[in-house]
């Protein structure tokens, strides 16, 4: 099983929209529009500690040896996994290793952040369980650690028949490889909060403000889940960024609805987003900047206010990829979350 079976999980509860009535009575236009070059606002990327280099955190060599299978670098995590562009967002470093071709089970999934931001109660004693059944089950262990001052959050897990014993002792291999890397490295890292950076707002204060309540009267909105089986540091990573995730969503046996994440100071990643694969550029009045994907089945609208990155996932494979009418339908709601997180921030 490689690395992305367990750690890449859908990152919040999915809301299909067949039919979203959020759409504003009288809607402003929306066109679409050329690709553009980064906004005179942009912010640079990050910083990432280890010079963003995994090869620089593990060697392939020596993680092979830790975890008793011949590993390989997995590839980055896509620019649209809100968790991983958290982890940037902080200066940090996502890092998974994969077993080499015809060889499956052992894994490495990892997060290198600066060590300020290390969960209030992680010890380094590593938490060991076991995952998958019948005459495949993976012995696994979560673990955090702290060098130099980085902190190392992962996951580790060995091959169909090792023991609980391997995966510690693999663990064990793992610690003393990264007090090395962490103690020559000098590539610190530097993550910011930029000052209009939005506020943590529950989803229910967000519902029940004024501009948001006249674009979505009939849904109900509920928080979103996290993700399952990934490192702290992911977690971490987001709660430091006060980051939201919220669903919509009406009644009845067939809803429609909608997601809603946002990012504060994520908005550094909207160059890498509007060059993705089929990626089309939106001009929808009273937003800075708005990029519609499709990954899969998945339609997203990412809009981008100052420094602040948010995201509306419109749902499954019904729903129209069209720039266009993903605007006209979703647009409203975007333009009046982005006004009340302006209004919230600026009463602080």
């Amino acid at each position: 099983m490689g690395v992305w079976v367990l750690a890449v999980t859908v990152l919040s509860g999915c809301a299909t929209a067949e039919s979203s009535s959020v759409t504003a009575s009288a809607s402003p236009p929306v066109t679409p529009k050329p690709s553009a070059g980064p906004l005179e606002s942009a912010l640079g990327t990050p910083a990432q500690v280890f010079g963003a280099d995994c090869g620089a955190v593990f060697t392939l060599s020596g993680l092979s040896a830790a975890l008793g299978t011949a590993m390989v670098t997995a590839d980055p995590r896509p620019v649209t996994e809100f968790y991983d562009v958290a982890v940037r967002t902080g200066a940090g470093l996502s890092c998974d290793w994969a077993p080499g071709s015809g060889l499956s089970g052992a894994s490495l999934s990892a997060v290198v952040l600066p060590a300020a931001l290390m969960a209030a109660g992680s010890l380094e004693e590593p938490w060991c369980y076991a995952v998958g059944d019948g005459d495949a089950i993976l012995p696994a262990c979560s673990f955090d650690i702290s060098r130099s001052g980085y902190w190392l959050s992962g996951i580790a897990y060995t091959a169909v028949g090792t023991t609980e014993s391997d995966v510690r002792t693999a663990v064990s291999r793992i610690t003393e490889q990264f007090t090395t890397s962490a103690a020559e490295t000098s590539q610190v890292g530097s993550g910011t909060q930029p000052l209009d950076a939005w506020p943590a707002v529950p989803c229910s204060s967000l519902a029940a403000s004024q501009p948001v309540a006249a674009v979505t009267g009939g849904f109900a909105v509920s928080g979103g889940n996290g993700p399952a089986e990934v490192p702290g540091g992911y977690i971490a990573a987001a709660q430091a960024a006060s980051m939201s995730n919220c669903i919509w969503q009406e009644s009845g046996s067939n809803p429609a609805g909608f997601t809603v994440q946002t990012l504060p100071g994520a908005a550094w990643v909207q160059d890498e987003v509007a060059a993705l694969p089929g990626a089309q550029e939106l001009a929808v009045p009273g937003l800075e900047r708005a990029v519609v994907t499709t990954t899969g089945d998945l339609v997203t609208l990412h809009i981008f206010d100052g420094s602040n990155l948010m995201t509306v996932d419109a749902g499954g494979p019904s729903e129209s990829a069209d720039a266009t009418v993903v605007g006209e339908k979703y647009g409203p709601v975007a333009v009046a979350l982005v006004t009340a997180f302006n209004q919230y921030r600026d009463e602080k």
